[in-house]
């Protein structure tokens, strides 16, 4: 009886953040296709910030749908089989995951901070 009302607030939760993120990446492609019209970007082989932030939304996610369905199977396993110390220990790994990779995916998709590390790096190889 617990179970019913909370997964369909879970499925109402997640699905309202899917369509906020289809949401972005419309008005990204919207955006993109307005400034083709204006600048002549289309011959580039390059992607387009719109481009690069629409892959970013959709990767970030991805991921965080994928975490939160092997987190709920963890969740509801502990439930059914009534023994949580390695479930639970699975469980808290698979919540933290999200918040700990995501910072990363920034970064990464991002040239200047790419171009810093870089130059940070070399400097510290050529001493």
């Amino acid at each position: 009886m617990f179970s019913a009302p909370m997964a369909i607030r879970e499925a109402f939760l997640v699905s309202l953040m899917a369509l906020s993120s289809g949401y972005m990446v419309a008005l990204l492609w919207r955006h993109k296709k307005q400034a083709q019209h204006l600048h002549s970007t289309s011959l580039s082989s390059k992607a387009s910030p719109e481009q690069r932030a629409t892959r970013t939304i959709l990767l970030l996610m991805s991921f965080f749908v994928v975490l939160y369905i092997l987190e709920n199977a963890v969740f509801y396993s502990r439930i059914k089989f009534k023994d949580g110390s390695i479930l639970y220990c699975v469980q808290i790994i698979l919540c933290h995951s999200y918040a700990t990779v995501n910072p990363f995916v920034f970064i990464c998709t991002e040239k200047h901070i790419i171009k810093f590390w870089e130059s940070k790096c070399g400097r510290i190889v050529n001493i």
